[in-house]
């Protein structure tokens, strides 16, 4: 067997990872040397070539199917299966969510021996699908996979769908797959429009292994990239930034920053602050500030005139009517004040106290 041909979509792809070019035996098919990637017949995808369009890639050194169901007589696939729980934060700026409502999101699990598994993210969060999916994933597990079977139930009450992938919106899937072991990559892409995910977090229940991945940048309709290989970075680690230009930090270096500030600083800011507070607090002490500030402005109306260079009349005027205006806001804000620093009469105590 020279060639096989499979019928994957455009997003699919993109996605698939070129491989080593060794050639693979197929069970009861032979050598596979070349894997030809071509449209299929009625499927409608934007921007898919529409006329004889095909690919050739290297065949990679491990398939995994994508479907969920394993023959119950294949012990050896049983054994190596597990349930990824994939939970995806999208960016909550404004328009970070999946412009297409029917558009779903590609996951490809990438490992460090090069096998890899690809999964599709549907748009709707359905109560009733998402049970039936974990109640067959159930049935074909075993206890080595280390699913949690015990808090499966039957839906109850009204069923809510939602929308996932919307703006600021932290979205959840379960599926089974092959266990990929600590992985060294994943590829994430929207199948269609545009999407922006800020963290993706996998842990695999076979092993208990969790995988981080920081994205923060948008992918598909009017982005540099329609899918995009991220790396895995530490639990505790803090990232600046995104990309090839972000700097990853773990959390000890992040807690010793602030001690390595000048303390001069520190010294020089609280006692001027503790005292522009101490001023403005006191209602007694901004009374006097601001009688302070209207005297000065009375001196300054009355004793002010026109220097020896002969200021023209109509600019005095305008320039006293200015100061004016701005002494009668400052004997408005003082009266305010005054006010508040008259005590109350002991009648007016006794009512506020029964009250």
């Amino acid at each position: 067997m020279q060639h096989s041909s499979l019928h994957i979509e455009r997003q699919a792809l993109q996605l698939a990872p070129n491989s080593h070019g060794q050639p693979v035996r197929l069970p009861g098919r032979g050598l596979c040397q070349r894997i030809k990637c071509a449209a299929e017949e009625g499927l409608q995808i934007p921007k898919w070539p529409q006329q004889n369009f095909s690919r050739n890639l290297p065949c990679p050194q491990r398939l995994c199917s994508v479907s969920s169901k394993v023959p119950a007589s294949d012990d050896k696939a049983i054994a190596a299966q597990t349930v990824y729980t994939i939970r995806m934060c999208t960016g909550s700026a404004r328009g970070s969510g999946m412009t297409e409502q029917r558009a779903g999101v590609w996951l490809g699990l990438v490992g460090q021996d090069g096998s890899s598994y690809l999964h599709r993210a549907v748009p709707l969060s359905d109560p009733d699908v998402i049970e039936q999916e974990l109640i067959q994933i159930c049935q074909i597990a075993n206890r080595e996979t280390g699913a949690n079977c015990k808090n499966v139930s039957l839906h109850r009450g009204k069923t809510v769908i939602k929308q996932r992938f919307q703006t600021g919106s932290i979205d959840e899937v379960c599926f089974l797959g092959p266990e990929l072991g600590p992985l060294a990559g994943l590829m994430i892409g929207p199948e269609q429009g545009g999407w922006q995910v800020d963290e993706i977090t996998v842990v695999s229940s076979r092993t208990g292994n969790v995988d981080r991945f920081l994205c923060r940048q948008r992918l598909g309709y009017r982005a540099d990239k329609n899918a995009e290989y991220l790396m895995p970075v530490p639990l505790e680690s803090v990232v600046y930034g995104s990309g090839e230009t972000a700097v990853v930090l773990s959390k000890q270096s992040v807690d010793s920053i602030p001690s390595k500030l000048p303390r001069r600083t520190l010294v020089k800011r609280v006692p001027i602050a503790d005292a522009i507070q101490r001023i403005t607090g006191n209602p007694s002490l901004r009374f006097g500030f601001l009688t302070a500030m209207a005297l000065t402005g009375i001196w300054a109306i009355q004793n002010w005139s026109p220097d020896s260079s002969g200021t023209a009349t109509t600019q005095v005027a305008e320039v006293r009517q200015m100061m004016t205006g701005l002494l009668g806001f400052m004997m408005w804000k003082l009266a305010v004040v005054g006010v508040t620093t008259v005590p109350l009469p002991r009648r007016q105590h006794a009512l506020d106290e029964i009250v």
